[in-house]
C-alpha cells in the first residue's frame, strides 16, 4: 500500500488497519511466540489490536465500547461466561490493567490451555498463543 493508493481511494482505511494490525503488530507477536516465556509480550501486542478492530466495526464511540466490540467479534463464545459480560471484565483486566497500567491485575491468569480464553470462577484465564491465533483469524473476518 502506498500513500498514493490511499489518496486515490484504491486502499480504504480498513485496508490500512488490517495491514498495520497483521503486518506490524501480529507478525511481531507471532515471531515472539517462538520464544519461551513470551506470553506476556504476545498478549500485550495482541490486545492492542482488539480495540481498533472494534472501532473499525462500530465506528465512533468510547474506547471501552470499541474494545468490547472487537473482543466479542474475536471471541463470540467464552467458556464459563457470556462473551459480552466477559468482554467488560477482560477490558478492565487486560486493556486497562496490563496494557495501560503496565501490570497484571488480580483475576488475570496466563496459562497454556485448550481454549484462547475462559472464565473460571471470577478469574479470566488466557492462553496467549491461542489468544493470538484467534485474533489473527478474526482480524480479517471482522473487516
Amino acid at each position: 500500500m502506498t500513500d498514493e493508493d490511499y489518496a486515490n481511494g484504491k486502499v480504504s482505511p480498513l485496508d490500512v488497519f488490517e495491514g498495520q494490525g497483521r503486518g506490524w503488530i501480529l507478525a511481531f507477536a507471532r515471531t515472539l511466540a517462538k520464544h519461551e516465556d513470551s506470553g506476556l509480550a504476545i498478549l500485550l501486542l495482541t490486545a492492542s489490536v482488539v480495540e481498533p478492530m472494534g472501532g473499525a466495526i462500530i465506528g465512533r464511540g468510547k474506547a471501552v465500547a470499541k474494545f468490547c466490540s472487537g473482543f466479542v467479534k474475536a471471541f463470540p463464545d467464552v467458556p464459563g461466561g457470556k462473551s459480552a459480560d466477559v468482554a467488560e471484565l477482560v477490558c478492565d483486566l487486560l486493556r486497562d490493567g496490563l496494557f495501560h497500567q503496565g501490570f497484571i491485575k488480580a483475576g488475570l491468569i496466563l496459562e497454556h490451555g485448550s481454549v484462547p480464553i475462559q472464565l473460571r470462577g471470577s478469574a479470566v484465564i488466557i492462553d496467549p498463543l491461542l489468544f493470538l491465533e484467534a485474533v489473527e483469524a478474526d482480524v480479517h473476518k471482522a473487516l
